[in-house]
């Protein structure tokens, strides 16, 4: 995503009032062939022409690091003008650019919050017809309060369908005053847009007192309630969110409101007009299972009450299937996490914070490319995660950042994403351009390790965050881990663009040898032999060729001691697997992932109701959270055998077969074409359906079984 080299003509404009609509009449003598709207409205906005709305596009434009790059949106209205009169109306909502809450993270001090304003342009045929200007009328709408976390107020009272079209007589309306332009640069939005994912309905209900009714949708989600009422002008609605009910029913919302210090935290508030009316927000989204509805000033009608999920739109490439119901259910709830946290941008939670916290999105990130195409959504958060560095290269723990995150809730494991977007997308893609456009940063982040190290090691930053044992490996560990492997990252990124890599290269020797001596214990023991420390130093690369089966072996025993119970954080999660299956251990990491009791990822499902994946093992936190989601990636990569390299032009299937798997499928549409890795087992042995891509050929390698698989659909069969 490049900076716009558009010349804009319009100025920057504002009203009053906490949502403001804006609108201009505008005549045209014919119907013009094509009419393109130029839209910039801070910091959410929602587009009419003619009183409709201009697309499906929710929360519009995309969060940002607003004092660095600001997104504006091409929208397309050719079908939405008529010959003679038109109108174009602009609703404005605070969003994340003017957050009022009073927040853990100081996003009401951030240096850029400013009133709600608009940059607008309309084009048609290559002329412009109409602009932001001292001409347009606003007036205050019948939203009261917005709040990307509080949510919203309205007094549907004050709506009139007809503000929004072009029969409606604004000249009772104020006119609107000049803005100053928002601190960052213009640049075109290129990503998919926020939308309506999915439409569900309650599975149950139950009411609260004389006044109010609890839904519950079945499924943990990020959006919003959508309900058909009808009720007295001046009654009112409020409808709070939840992921959790106490015992008697009422909804619990302590453990996701406690960074926020306001009351109203995920509610949003409707009075009535005395007609039958549809109600939801617009700047707002929740994250939740349940909806409470309460009213007052009389008894409402509620026709229907729908849960509308809102995600990036965000085109599905993979799917799996298998013979077990437990991984089945885990795989759906780590895409309705991923899909439930990347709402613009990738969070790590719906509902407590939607921050984008950069550890949880480089850990999950290859699950993110293995079931959806990230290439144009990671962009861009890539770009915003740019934006947040400092001169000297730090950076911080969530982006964007009002200025918090910098000395506490980062490090290279968190800051790792500055490595680990590029290189899975150069690697799923082929994409270099952010290799080129970010390269400085690169460097520029590895001085600021350089600067940090105490003799080649690292020292800062958070570690196994989140594993609820005593026994983490130090940070100076994980860290240092982190510190080689982008590292080693880099000096590819340097032989990719042609660059000469060898600074790097022994830099990364350097660190390889400095983690030997400050951690390994020798009998394949690193640190006191946690789970974490022996998988990491392994799965980075850090363990010398001739120790690695030490290592794994000791890695084996220490995980069966602890009868595969998952005694590790979000770093652990993400090697453990992946080692374990690496170096011949598939029934152990097969155990790891399925098992039932806490702590373990099978236990949420099995026991917990789960349909998201949790903050904490024992689900005394969020409910919806990405991080520990990378088992969905290794489903692919190992259960499924897909080794996939576009650019390399590689392409290999190196299947692995847990004991008591019988079935399994990995489907994933690659930028070459499907690819399928099918198995099941038959009573006498092994039935593999795998289908290549046109023009490709694969390498096949399954139990010391070796063959070269052509395009289109391949049957094998074995004695096991």
């Amino acid at each position: 995503m490049a900076v716009t080299s558009r010349r804009w003509r319009g100025i920057w404009i504002k009203g009053m009032g906490a949502a403001p609509l804006l609108r201009k009449r505008f005549e045209l003598k014919r119907v013009p062939d094509s009419v393109t709207a130029f839209v910039c409205g801070l910091g959410f906005h929602v587009l009419y022409i003619n009183g409709h709305k201009a697309d499906e596009r929710e929360l519009a434009p995309g969060i940002s690091q607003y004092d660095r790059h600001v997104s504006y949106i091409r929208y397309d209205i050719t079908g939405l003008l008529q010959e003679g009169y038109n109108s174009i109306a602009v609703l404005l909502g605070d969003g994340l650019y003017h957050d009022p809450a009073r927040n853990a993270w100081a996003f009401q001090h951030a240096s850029w919050r400013d009133d709600c304003k608009l940059l607008c342009e309309l084009e048609s045929d290559g002329k412009v017809i109409v602009v932001s200007d001292l001409t347009w009328k606003y007036a205050a709408s019948w939203i009261t309060n917005t709040g990307l976390r509080l949510g919203e107020e309205q007094d549907c009272r004050n709506f009139n369908v007809r503000s929004l079209g072009n029969d409606f007589d604004d000249g009772a309306w104020t006119s609107v005053s000049q803005a100053a332009p928002p601190p960052g640069r213009l640049m075109e939005e290129n990503m998919p847009p926020v939308k309506v994912i999915r439409r569900i309905s309650a599975v149950s209900s139950h009411p609260i007192g004389q006044n109010g009714i609890i839904y519950d949708f079945g499924v943990n989600l990020a959006g919003r309630c959508e309900l058909k009422v009808r009720g007295a002008a001046g009654c009112r609605l409020t409808v709070t969110y939840g992921e959790r009910l106490y015992a008697d029913g009422r909804l619990d919302l302590e453990n996701i409101s406690q960074h926020v210090s306001e009351k109203t935290f995920q509610t949003e508030s409707f009075y009535l007009d005395g007609s039958e009316q549809r109600l939801h927000s617009n700047f707002t989204y929740s994250g939740f299972q349940y909806a409470e509805i309460v009213w007052e000033n009389g008894k409402p009608e509620i026709l229907t009450a729908e849960a509308v999920f809102l995600a990036t739109d965000l085109k599905e490439v993979g799917n799996l299937d298998s013979s077990d119901e437990i991984l089945n259910r885990l795989q759906a709830a780590a895409k309705r996490s991923y899909r439930g946290n990347f709402v613009g941008i990738p969070t790590d939670c719906p509902h407590r914070e939607k921050n984008g916290w950069t550890g949880d999105a480089q850990l999950a990130f290859e699950t993110g490319c293995w079931n959806f195409d990230m290439e144009e959504a990671a962009s861009n958060f890539l770009r915003i995660v740019v934006d947040t560095q400092r001169a000297s290269g730090q950076l911080p723990g969530i982006a964007p950042t009002g200025g918090w995150g910098f000395n506490w809730g980062s490090g290279p494991a968190w800051d790792a994403i500055l490595f680990e977007y590029p290189l899975q997308m150069y690697r799923f893609y082929g994409n270099t351009e952010n290799l080129v456009e970010h390269f400085a940063a690169y460097r520029r982040y590895l001085e600021f390790c350089r600067g940090m190290s105490v003799a080649d090691l690292l020292d800062f930053g958070l570690g196994d965050w989140c594993s609820g044992i005593a026994e983490n490996p130090p940070t100076r560990l994980t860290s240092s881990a982190y510190y080689s492997h982008m590292v080693v990252t880099m000096a590819a990124f340097c032989r990719i663009l042609g660059h000469d890599a060898s600074e790097y290269d022994e830099l990364a020797a350097r660190i390889k040898a400095a983690f030997n001596r400050a951690f390994y214990r020798g009998g394949g023991i690193y640190h006191q032999g946690e789970i974490t420390s022996l998988s990491c130093a392994l799965y980075l690369g850090l363990v010398p060729e001739s120790e690695r089966g030490a290592v794994a072996a000791r890695l084996a025993d220490k995980v069966r001691a602890e009868n595969h119970l998952a005694k590790f954080g979000i770093l652990g999660a993400k090697y453990v697997l992946r080692v374990l299956a690496d170096y011949g251990y598939i029934d152990d990491a097969w155990q790891i992932l399925t098992q039932t009791t806490c702590p373990g990822w099978a236990n949420w499902v099995k026991n917990g109701g789960a349909t998201t994946l949790w903050e904490h093992w024992d689900g005394t936190s969020s409910r919806n959270h990405i991080m520990f989601g990378d088992f969905s990636g290794w489903c692919y990569e190992y259960l499924g055998g897909i080794k996939y390299h576009h650019p390399l032009g590689t392409l290999a299937i190196h299947p692995q077969l847990p004991r008591h798997l019988k079935f399994f499928s990995a489907a994933y549409q690659s930028r070459d074409g499907k690819i399928v890795s099918g198995w099941k087992r038959e009573q006498d042995g092994v039935e593999f359906n795998i289908t290549i891509p046109d023009g490709r050929t694969a390498e096949f390698v399954w139990n010391g079984h070796a063959s070269t698989l052509h395009a289109g659909e391949n049957k094998l069969v074995f004695r096991e």
